[in-house]
């Protein structure tokens, strides 16, 4: 049986997940070149932040996945 705040905290991890994903396409337009036609910042320093939302939020989606698992097994 799963208690209540089991499930909250799956809960929580697949909304960070989902979100994570969200920022991970941002990541993507950003690295794009259309993303640096539109803009008047500095292409370098936009597809840096593009890079790295790509490479944190990933990490965050492994992290989630991982503990989500360990949540399953109890």
């Amino acid at each position: 049986m799963t208690n209540p705040e089991n499930n909250k905290a799956k809960s929580k991890l697949k909304f960070g997940i989902g979100t994570s994903i969200i920022f991970i396409l941002l990541g993507m337009y950003l690295t794009t070149k259309t993303a640096n036609d539109s803009t008047d910042f500095n292409p370098t320093i936009v597809i840096g932040v593009g890079i790295l939302l790509i490479v944190v939020f990933l990490l965050v989606i492994l992290l989630s996945v991982k503990k989500l698992n360990n949540l399953k097994n109890r």
